[in-house]
């Protein structure tokens, strides 16, 4: 990575938390700098550990202060601009940033459901539907200390997370049938590519 994107890894969080609660544009270039940052270590197929937990603790820290203020719109945006790179991490098979990825949808997931913010909960499950067929397909396992991670069964798990999220919260929201549906048939549909190893590739066109 290049020193001027180590530089900016160092300050967006400092410059991004100052005018996040006031400035939406600000709030915009800061996941728009995280983004890049997250490309340039796909393209260059880094496994720079260090920096891609300081830029996924920044994604997890942004998605929480947005949904504290409320910041749907931004929190949607911030969902949003994975599917612009979702491609490009399973083009490189960057397991490590797949699997990061995941457990970063299924966290707004559920933050999504807490709050009942419905656009942000479809983004959620709709992209880890995208991850688990993806890697159903191409069987990605990802080696961590604790062992080989099966990434389409560790993205099933929060589906299940945001599912019993929805349970839960049953009452607050008119939709929630239809969050459950929704979620089942991401589901199964992994699953049924786990068990068969269907090609898929349709869904990335």
């Amino acid at each position: 990575m290049s020193s001027s994107s180590k530089k900016a890894l160092e300050n967006v969080d400092i410059i991004g938390f100052k005018v996040l609660k006031d400035y939406d544009v600000a709030t915009q270039q800061m996941i728009k700098s995280l983004q890049d940052m997250l490309r340039e270590l796909i393209n260059r197929n880094s496994e720079n550990e260090e920096i891609l937990a300081q830029i996924f603790i920044l994604y997890h820290d942004t998605s929480s202060e947005l949904f504290t203020l409320k910041k749907n719109r931004m929190t949607s945006y911030m969902v949003n601009s994975f599917s612009e790179v979702l491609d490009l991490m399973v083009e490189n098979k960057h397991y490590e940033i797949i699997g990061r990825t995941a457990g970063l949808l299924g966290s707004i997931g559920v933050k999504a459901v807490i709050h009942d913010v419905r656009e942000v909960i479809h983004q959620s499950v709709n992209l880890l539907h995208k991850i688990g067929i993806s890697a159903a397909k191409d069987k990605f396992l990802l080696e961590t200390p604790q062992g080989t991670l099966n990434i389409a069964e560790y993205t099933i798990d929060h589906l299940l997370k945001i599912e019993g999220e929805t349970l839960r919260y049953r009452s607050k929201s008119k939709e929630s049938d239809a969050i459950i549906n929704e979620i089942e048939y991401a589901r199964k549909d992994i699953e049924k590519y786990l068990e068969k190893g269907v090609d898929f590739s349709d869904l990335w066109r």
